[in-house]
């Protein structure tokens, strides 16, 4: 889920009677580089993954070609088998990419072979390693709230909470005068608004120890595998019945960052995992 989507889904829980065109006014006074278009695409995208219908928002899991699914949760879909391959379906990964264990060694090599900084390798895959940081920190924070979702929090609270999940709330926490205890959507819009939708991320992050549990962006179930762009599927015959409505985000983010999908087929293709 990329920043925009997150900004809108916060919105639209908040005004759930609004129509796209109030949210992207309300969206455009921080950040008047969106379109209206942007919002109801990114609204479409929501409604299709039922984020409107269960929150805290979906988490992403890192997919094996071959994972079993875990338990069902309540609003899990009935669980499709022996789904027709779409063609041009991506393949489907065991899990995060193995070269971001040591992405440093892995750019520096890198580097050294095509004879360039490995500063420039760093600046071709910042926006994918940010949307990593910022995907990993959202379903943090939206564990962090699991049976907390409507629950009207101190300031104070939501302080811990968010930086606990990396965000830097310090700003929120210096508005005067004090806001009123409210909703975790709604310390997201203060976060968002006193920060414009930027620098929302706080540096020396430590993520949970094991990794949190993440589900099928289709059926919703704890799985293990994701899709090359990043997305959590149970196996190929979830990954092929979203693809429709996965497919333009997907190949957008491969597009905007081949650098990192050419890694990430050659990390697994050396373990021999491509299905």
């Amino acid at each position: 889920m990329d920043d925009l989507e997150q900004a809108v889904l916060s919105l639209r829980i908040s005004h759930p009677d609004s129509t796209a065109k109030q949210i992207h006014e309300l969206l455009v006074a921080d950040r008047p580089d969106i379109s209206l278009g942007q919002v109801k695409k990114a609204s479409s995208k929501l409604a299709k993954r039922g984020a409107y219908n269960a929150q805290p928002p979906d988490q992403k899991p890192p997919a094996q070609a071959a994972a079993s699914c875990g338990a069902s949760p309540p609003d899990a879909l009935p669980k499709p088998h022996n789904v027709r391959r779409p063609k041009g379906l991506p393949d489907l990964y065991p899990g995060p990419p193995p070269w971001l264990v040591d992405s440093e060694t892995v750019l520096g090599d890198m580097a050294a072979k095509v004879g360039t900084p490995p500063v420039m390798m760093k600046m071709a895959l910042g926006a994918y390693l940010h949307q990593r940081q910022s995907d990993e920190r959202w379903r943090h924070l939206t564990h962090l709230y699991r049976g907390q979702e409507k629950t009207c929090l101190s300031v104070e609270e939501h302080g811990t909470k968010f930086t606990q999940a990396g965000y830097d709330f310090s700003k929120v926490l210096r508005v005067r005068p004090r806001p009123p205890p409210c909703a975790w959507y709604e310390a997201h819009d203060l976060l968002h608004a006193t920060t414009s939708g930027l620098r929302m991320l706080k540096s020396g992050y430590v993520p949970p120890s094991p990794p949190l549990p993440r589900f099928c962006d289709y059926c919703k179930r704890q799985c293990t595998a994701e899709c090359r762009c990043g997305e959590a599927y149970c196996d190929k015959d979830c990954q092929a019945m979203d693809w429709q409505n996965h497919r333009e985000i997907c190949e957008t983010v491969a597009d905007n960052a081949e650098l990192a999908m050419s890694l990430t087929k050659q990390s697994w293709g050396a373990k021999g995992v491509l299905r």
